[in-house]
């Protein structure tokens, strides 16, 4: 069972439980077609995981 959640505020969930590259990368590119045009700034807070998310290619 997954725990990913998702809102009007974005995707959370547990790495390697529903949230992993493949899911990050699937909405952040629906958010970037949405958007269209200029730029889209991503943040994250201190956890580990942080950094994978940062090295996605």
């Amino acid at each position: 069972m997954s725990t990913l959640m998702v809102s009007v505020s974005g995707i959370r969930g547990l790495v390697g439980d529903g949230l992993d590259p493949n899911t990050i990368v699937k909405y952040a590119s629906a958010y970037a077609d949405f958007c269209g045009k200029g730029k889209i700034i991503i943040g994250s807070d201190g956890r580990i995981t942080g950094d994978m998310v940062k090295h996605i290619p």
